[in-house]
């Protein structure tokens, strides 16, 4: 049995269609780390960045943590065997946007 871990980031947007990214697998045990970007296109309303503009988002980035377990099972009797993949939920949290716009660092 394999266990990778992963992280899909959703933003969930009132004025635009739901968008879902993930991570690539983490295989380091325990203490998995991502140390990568995900780029996740943003509109603003009316096209402007402005924080006046942004402070009025109401898009919410959700992160949700999963590990995916890989299986393999033998049938020695009939020399088969078959691969499955499940994915087991962690743990979740949540960003307002506006928090995201309004401290970058």
């Amino acid at each position: 049995m394999f266990v990778n871990s992963f992280v899909q980031v959703r933003l969930v947007h009132v004025e635009e269609n739901n968008l879902a990214l993930r991570t690539t697998l983490a295989n380091e045990g325990i203490n998995p780390e991502w140390n990568e970007s995900i780029s996740i296109p943003f509109r603003a309303k009316e096209e402007t960045f402005d924080p006046k503009n942004l402070a009025h988002n109401r898009g919410i980035l959700y992160f949700q943590i999963f590990d995916q377990i890989e299986k393999f099972e033998s049938n020695s009797e009939l020399q088969t065997g078959s691969f499955s993949k499940e994915k087991k939920f962690l743990g979740s949290f949540k960003i307002p946007l506006v928090n995201v716009f309004m401290n970058p660092k």
